[in-house]
């Protein structure tokens, strides 16, 4: 069997971002670099592989030479490949770091042009590693065309990377397709390039399409959240053996939590507390490494407490968000989405402005498709936004916004004016 490890999107030269002051400059990319390091050397992989964007941009030069060349020097040390090619960040400078270095750091795919790499295991194992590197930043054709079918090593384990945009036909970041990858005669493809990881592929189920996702969340985007790392690939004549790697010590959630029965501020504080200490020890039972869960909060439920009050105490806690534990909490952002604790069924048979917004609230709120009603006011919604972006930006081609987020937002406003038309009635408590 042959053993590598591989990650993608390292970024060295940048920091995650949303994390308290004091745990930024050492909660970085470079830190998860060389734990994963570490890694590869107390096992004694055959090879440490890069899928592209190892370093974040040029300007990142000497913020990565150093963890670079630390890297190079202790891998080759320990007798384990580093082998990388160049994403859509590094294209340029990644050579350049290559070339500043005395020790084997192995670039496959120079210029656009695939290459391949053949590694030996100590019981006679064979590894052939195909790459191909990015000749600019953007590359809109697939590479896949002029991949090498000639050089497959027959007996030996044959693996691929690529740093490239699954299904994304018209893409900036060399799109492919899964079809047109698994057509290809290699036991497995690894990909950069989306910072999510993917899910573990089912054993035997043909030549495996891994993306190893960003070695560390970096922001809040979509792609950075839940656990982050690399994997542990084991291959031979037996089948493909792979194992995720939590190593990442940030880590970037949503959390909802719900105010079902909270009554007021005192109650609120604490139902926060054990809510963030049950996530963050969630999180570290899957990823032992963690130390800083960043989050974006969103409250709902039914509770009489007030959108002011909540608000209020979720202002507290971004300001001082850690909660004791062995995980430190950050809070990036939050959203109040709760409504008075109200008879539902009664008021959406009520001919009053309060059982007109809440028989809208709950067509909109709900998951199946909506009313001619709501379906009309989304509709105008989505035409009023797209109208004022072609205002606002008048030499742009925008798109109007996606009903999905459209329904969202009158969600949100719906529940706003439900809270306003009660407070009308009777106060609530703050």
């Amino acid at each position: 069997m042959v053993r590598i490890l591989a990650c993608a999107d390292v970024h060295l030269g940048r920091r995650s971002a949303g994390l308290p002051a004091d745990l930024a400059a050492s909660l970085t990319p470079a830190a998860a670099w060389e734990r994963l390091v570490q890694r590869a050397v107390r096992e004694r992989a055959m090879a440490l592989v890069v899928c592209g964007d190892l370093v974040d941009e040029s300007n990142a030069y000497f913020e990565a030479l150093a963890p670079l060349e630390r890297a190079a020097q202790a891998l080759a040390a320990a007798g384990t490949a580093l082998v990388v090619i160049a994403g859509n960040h590094d294209w340029e400078v990644l050579e350049r770091l290559a070339a500043s270095s005395s020790l084997p750091i192995h670039v496959l795919g120079r210029g656009g042009r695939w290459s391949h790499l053949d590694l030996a295991g100590p019981a006679g194992e064979r590894l052939r590693l195909f790459g191909w590197s990015y000749p600019e930043r953007a590359v809109t054709a697939s590479p896949l065309a002029a991949f090498p079918v000639e050089d497959v090593l027959p007996g030996a384990v044959n693996l691929a990377l690529l740093h490239a945009d699954l299904e994304a036909r018209g893409g900036r970041y060399c799109p492919v397709s899964r079809a047109a990858l698994t057509a290809l005669p290699v036991d497995g493809w690894l990909l950069g390039h989306r910072h999510l990881p993917s899910a573990a592929p089912a054993p035997g189920a043909g030549p495996f399409v891994l993306y190893a996702g960003s070695l560390q969340g970096l922001d809040t985007g979509p792609g950075e959240r839940g656990s982050h790392g690399a994997w542990s690939i084991e291959a031979g004549p037996g089948g493909t053996r792979v194992d995720w790697l939590p190593l990442a010590a940030v880590q970037y959630d949503d959390l909802a939590i719900s105010l079902d029965g909270v009554a007021d501020s005192g109650a609120l504080q604490s139902h926060l507390a054990e809510a963030l200490r049950r996530h963050l020890a969630a999180a570290r039972a899957v990823s032992p490494g963690l130390s800083c869960a960043v989050l974006r909060l969103c409250l709902r439920g039914r509770t009489a407490l007030s959108r002011a009050a909540t608000a209020a105490q979720l202002a507290a806690l971004q300001e001082s968000p850690d909660v004791g534990g062995a995980v430190r909490c950050g809070v990036t952002s939050w959203s109040v989405r709760t409504l008075p604790p109200l008879d539902m069924a009664l008021l959406r048979r009520s001919q009053t402005p309060l059982g007109a917004a809440c028989r809208l609230w709950e067509d909109l709120a709900g998951e199946g498709p909506l009313g001619a009603s709501a379906q009309r006011a989304v509709e105008a919604l989505q035409e009023r936004l797209g109208a004022y972006a072609a205002r606002a930006c008048p030499g742009l081609e925008a798109s109007p916004p996606a009903l999905a987020l459209c329904r969202d937002l009158l969600s949100e406003q719906t529940e706003r004016l439900i809270e306003a038309l009660v407070a009308q009635k009777e106060p609530r408590h703050g």
